[in-house]
């Protein structure tokens, strides 16, 4: 594999550290000789507001705020140094809703309410950072901290820009906190009473079904026992307990957890941090069910041109361990733009478009749906990385494509549409003076010419197709919960 150089906020070791910064609520970075701060690799602390509008957030838990910010800081780098920065280095605020929106969705398969994408029916007003669902609900005082900057027009840098991300991610997770209550309540036991295995099990497994449900969750005792009762032999059961069983047996996880010894009894502090871990670790585990409905559709696809036809995707019999079906209507996937019309006038449904449609979210709530993981957005990620720069020329682009872990030969039809995506991409860079924006149209077309199965087509619609995330029946519905 190909091995280029890595961008200059990787050069060094990340240091993090924290203190509260309670006295200036204005845009200007730290003062180091005053206070401690967040700080990135490229040397640049995070904003004074935005510090202490975090450190307030956060509370107890701001070492779990440092680990973090270090672990999304070096995720976003990238996709920050592509982006078109000013002279200072640093990004307008309308900038970085794509590059969180990357984020999320390549390590969380989030989709935030209000982080949907411009052009898909979200008004000026939603478009606006600090109008997300989650931030106006769960943090009003950093809400505004993020309306001021827009308002007066300010930039961010890559440590703005990370600690944003934190926040958000945070105000997620801390959600699942109270579900934690809810789920001692519903196999009657106080959040006072230290727990022994077998009932820190049985609380930890009906918080994953209760999370699961998401707005849909019913919080009566018995009718919840009676759904686990109903999933006790289900496969897609079995596996969400390994996965709580394996995230209690292996800690630290994510969060640098001691493990908890066999005899001892865990206490409401310590199921919270073992729920967090949960969460934080739940996209990845539940993205094993869309890689294998990504098998599944490209089985469908012998000549690997990134669609199947129709009337294959229709007759699917249904996956025998998850039981998923292939069952939208022709509008919907019209709509999600993943139906197409060849030539001939055959009809076929784009695997990408579809995977990352909306119908295969789950857990869908009033602020996250928890969606497949974004193929796309981790191998743009590691372009961004190579590139290290807003835009490429299409010679080295191509050289990048080829290292890429998901590119692949591909069929027939693959081989010969080479030639035209080659084309196609030196296009781009004509209109453009020579070289590819990163964060164009053009490159996203090209993107998913060149990785079908992991880049969806271009939408051209206005329809508001993410906010269906949050209300679309999903395909991927256990039975017991039907």
């Amino acid at each position: 594999m190909a091995s280029f150089a890595q961008p200059r906020f990787l050069a060094t070791a990340f240091t993090v550290a924290f203190a509260l910064l309670l006295s200036s609520r204005h845009g200007a970075a730290t003062d180091a000789a005053s206070s401690s701060f967040l700080m990135t690799g490229r040397g640049e602390p995070v904003s004074k507001d935005i510090a202490a509008g975090m450190a307030a957030m956060f509370g107890r838990r701001q070492s779990f705020m440092g680990k973090r910010f270090s672990h999304v800081a070096k995720s976003v780098g990238p996709d920050f140094e592509s982006s078109t920065e000013n002279e200072l280095g640093r990004l307008p605020l309308d900038a970085i809703r794509p590059v969180l929106r990357g984020y999320f969705a390549r390590e969380h398969g989030w989709v935030l309410r209000g982080l949907e994408p411009e052009g898909l029916g979200v008004d000026n007003v939603t478009r606006q950072l600090h109008a997300v669902h989650i931030l106006q609900d769960g943090d009003p005082g950093f809400a505004a901290i993020l309306a001021e900057a827009a308002h007066t027009g300010r930039s961010f840098s890559l440590g703005d820009t990370a600690a944003v991300a934190v926040a958000l991610e945070w105000l997620i997770l801390k959600r699942n906190l109270d579900l934690l209550d809810a789920s001692y309540a519903v196999n009657a036991l106080p959040t006072e009473e230290a727990l022994d295995k077998d009932a820190m099990h049985r609380v930890l497994q009906s918080y994953l079904l209760i999370f699961r449900q998401g707005a849909k969750a019913d919080f009566d005792i018995v009718k919840h026992q009676q759904m686990k009762q109903k999933a006790a032999g289900d496969a897609g059961w079995k596996d969400l307990v390994d996965f709580e069983r394996q995230t209690v047996d292996n800690r630290p996880g994510p969060l640098g957890l001691p493990p908890l010894c066999e005899d001892c009894k865990a206490s409401h502090p310590e199921m919270q941090d073992v729920v967090l871990s949960l969460a934080l670790g739940y996209g990845k585990w539940q993205d094993t069910e869309c890689r294998h409905m990504k098998t599944d559709l490209k089985a469908l696809d012998p000549d690997s041109s990134g669609s199947v036809p129709l009337d294959a995707f229709r007759a699917f019999p249904g996956d025998p361990h998850y039981g998923y079906r292939f069952l939208e209507s022709t509008d919907y996937l019209e709509k999600i733009g993943a139906l197409e019309k060849t030539q001939s006038g055959e009809q076929r449904v784009g695997v990408a478009n579809y995977l990352y449609g909306p119908s295969n979210c789950i857990a869908s709530s009033a602020y996250v749906a928890v969606c497949c993981l974004s193929e796309c957005e981790e191998a743009l990620s590691n372009l961004e990385g190579w590139a290290h720069a807003p835009a490429q020329v299409p010679k080295r682009l191509m050289r990048m494509e080829a290292a890429l872990p998901q590119a692949s030969p591909g069929g027939a039809s693959r081989q010969a549409g080479k030639g035209a995506r080659d084309r196609k991409l030196f296009a781009v860079a004509e209109a453009n003076g020579g070289a590819v924006p990163l964060h164009s149209a053009g490159f996203a077309e090209w993107a998913h010419s060149s990785l079908p199965y992991e880049c969806a087509a271009p939408l051209s619609t206005d329809a508001p197709i993410h906010a269906m995330a949050h209300s679309q029946p999903e395909t991927r519905t256990p039975l017991y919960m039907v």
